[in-house]
């Protein structure tokens, strides 16, 4: 079985790294001081973060803290809703944003202008807001 948005397909990898290099004392985990980053995860995590939100590296800087307010609501909530934004103004009624079911083949089709491709080069990453009930009858 495939991939579940609901989460009883889902597949997944763990992976153990070990790493005694620390990143220093200067870190913060949802603004308080920590010291148990190493340097390995601490960047892995910025590669990660900067990939879903379509980063280029300069601005990993900006992860520092990936568990701030500013992180989560500045960064990751608000490339979320752009992008959002985009593919409804995009595609509108063709998003299966509140489809509860998949029936089978669905065709979509959405005639592109160039107002589209202009705005599609603004998405940032794949993250995206989609309700919570789409596709949960599956």
């Amino acid at each position: 079985k495939g991939r579940s948005m609901r989460g009883t397909g889902d597949s997944g990898i763990a992976a153990v790294g070990t790493d005694t290099v620390r990143v220093g004392n200067n870190m913060t985990m949802g603004g308080l001081p920590f010291d148990g980053a190493t340097h390995f995860v601490h960047n892995l995590r910025k590669r990660l973060w900067g990939l879903h939100l379509g980063l280029p590296h300069y601005y990993y800087h900006l992860m520092r803290d990936p568990i701030s307010e500013r992180a989560y609501n500045g960064l990751w909530l608000a490339t979320s809703q752009k992008n959002t934004d985009i593919f409804k103004k995009v595609f509108g009624d063709k998003l299966p944003e509140y489809q509860k079911t998949i029936t089978g083949p669905i065709e979509r089709t959405v005639m592109f202008t160039q107002e589209h491709y202009k705005l599609l080069k603004k998405v940032r990453g794949p993250v995206v807001n989609y309700s919570l009930e789409m596709i949960k009858d599956e």
